[in-house]
């Protein structure tokens, strides 16, 4: 857990983390912190009951993740409901009031939980990505999603094509 923290210019390679909760190849939970600069790639394996889960940053709490990438895989057995009420994202697996900004994900999403998405898992509370991108090259497990947009008002999304 980082408060208040900058950290800048890290690579981490071949990166190996089994773990279930707020888990990040870089950091685990960023309150207050600024992220720049920094990129990740090897393997994070999740249990069944995956939460706030990404190959960069677990959960982001008013904070700034800018100018950063993961090549990462993100895997692990599915819960037997085939899903759990967590949030597992490419680079950050939640946001709230937080900041991701001309960053990218080129890896694989393995598994699946209640929110799932090639960036971010769950973005709440004025939180606001933008010049940010997935590749083609990427790759996520095979799903349908019916996704509640009663909060997304609150937030800011500016995600842009990998080819501009």
């Amino acid at each position: 857990m980082t408060d208040s923290a900058t950290i800048s210019n890290i690579r981490l390679e071949n990166i190996r983390i089994h773990s279930d909760y707020r888990t990040g190849g870089l950091i685990g939970t960023a309150m207050n912190s600024t992220i720049e600069n920094c990129n990740i790639s090897g393997i994070i394996t999740v249990g069944k009951s995956a939460a706030q889960v990404g190959s960069l940053v677990g959960t982001s709490l008013n904070s700034k993740i800018r100018y950063s990438f993961s090549t990462a895989t993100i895997d692990g057995e599915d819960s037997a409901s085939g899903d759990s009420g967590g949030s597992l994202g490419g680079l950050i697996g939640s946001m709230n009031n937080s900041l991701l900004s001309n960053s990218f994900f080129n890896g694989k999403i393995e598994r699946i939980v209640l929110f799932s998405g090639g960036l971010v898992g769950a973005v709440t509370h004025n939180s606001v990505i933008e010049n940010s991108y997935v590749t083609t090259n990427a790759s996520l497990h095979q799903r349908t999603f019916e996704w509640d947009t009663s909060e997304l008002h609150k937030s800011t999304l500016n995600i842009l094509p990998q080819s501009l």
